[in-house]
């Protein structure tokens, strides 16, 4: 079993809804999630599924250089509302640079099998 550990946070007095930020692309982004990059693997699937199911998480944060994105889809193929959940992934430092970090961003996104980079 995961234990989490949820922080209630208040917005504007309304309880239960979850901390944003509004980014420049008019798009929202929770500002608290489910870190996967240093989890073992035979547990980011059931940590995933978990925590959206039960703490209502829809923020996954991770990196290419972890090499878990098969368990990320594996654990949003069981989740209660898969296309909720946004991945947030970071690009290796060996990607910097234009033309690099457009691959690494073009091979993450392929690995999670992302259809949809903008929201809304």
């Amino acid at each position: 079993m995961i234990s989490l550990v949820m922080i209630p946070l208040l917005l504007s007095g309304a309880r239960g809804q979850q901390l944003t930020a509004v980014l420049s692309n008019g798009n929202s982004m929770p500002l608290i999630g489910l870190g996967v990059g240093n989890l073992a693997y035979e547990r980011i699937a059931p940590a995933i599924r978990e925590a959206e199911a039960k703490h209502g998480v829809s923020l996954l944060d991770t990196a290419a250089a972890s090499r878990n994105e098969h368990l990320i889809l594996e654990g949003l193929a069981g989740a209660a509302r898969p296309g909720s959940v946004q991945v947030l992934t970071k690009v290796w430092y060996t990607h910097l640079g234009y033309a690099r970090t457009q691959w690494a961003v073009r091979d993450s996104l392929a690995k999670l099998r992302a259809d949809n980079t903008g929201g809304g």
